[in-house]
């Protein structure tokens, strides 16, 4: 053996080694753990959205949909359960109590923003029937030619280190966040809003509200300001006040 093919082997295995020891670690900082938690929820409210605005149509929609949405959840779903897990541990302290169970402002805000961006996509409101059904069987084929999911090496980690911190069952499906309750962030708003929403808008120009509830003589609303939590208000009959 000469000297450069025992020079090329040695090369050969020193990068080796070195990849063998590239291991990549879990995240040990709560805010990136937070961060990925987030990300991992956004990207499943924003699909769930989109399955269940097609499915909803009936005909090769709803098929495609379906079927879409089995084998994601199959892919990815005990990814969505770590992450919401983790997430609801970082909230829990700050939710609040409303209707016997918590609520969490931030978590509200999340299922909020990624339900809009799924919405504005869709755009099914502006579209004829038929159009409806092609955006739809198109979308769930591009999800479904894309099942699994395209994380990073670190956010693979990540995810990997909060599902081992948690026993949740990961085969039943259930809603998430759990911290932003099973609400329809859709509802329309109720004779309290205007006012409510004038008076938060002299403190906050880029003040919003979120819609909770909307069953006359029952009102609420998550309000924010820059998209940071405000408060949660609760209305009777017209009497509104923030919930502790």
């Amino acid at each position: 053996m000469n000297k450069m093919t025992q020079t090329l082997l040695a090369l050969i295995a020193l990068f080796a080694t070195g990849c063998a020891q590239q291991e990549i670690l879990p995240s040990e900082d709560p805010s990136e753990l937070t961060h990925t938690a987030m990300v991992t929820l956004d990207n499943y409210i924003y699909l769930n959205e989109l399955f269940s605005q097609c499915s909803g149509l009936g005909g090769d929609a709803e098929y495609e949909a379906l079927t879409a949405q089995q084998d994601w959840l199959g892919e990815n779903w005990a990814n969505v359960v770590a992450a919401d897990e983790y997430y609801s541990q970082q909230l829990i302290s700050s939710a609040k109590d409303y209707r016997e169970q918590k609520l969490s402002l931030e978590a509200v805000w999340l299922k909020h923003k990624a339900q809009a961006r799924a919405n504005r996509e869709l755009n099914l409101n502006q579209r004829t029937s038929s159009n409806q059904q092609k955006v739809c069987v198109r979308r769930m084929q591009a999800i479904a030619e894309n099942i699994e999911p395209a994380h990073t090496p670190q956010t693979q980690a990540n995810l990997q280190s909060l599902a081992n911190k948690h026993n949740r069952d990961t085969r039943r499906v259930t809603v998430v966040p759990t911290l932003a309750g099973d609400i329809d962030l859709n509802l329309p708003t109720g004779s309290s809003y205007y006012v409510l929403a004038e008076n938060l808008k002299k403190e906050c120009p880029e003040g919003t509200f979120i819609v909770i509830e909307n069953r006359w003589p029952n009102e609420a609303y998550a309000s924010y300001c820059n998209h940071a939590p405000v408060s949660l208000i609760e209305c009777q009959w017209g009497q509104c006040s923030e919930a502790p």
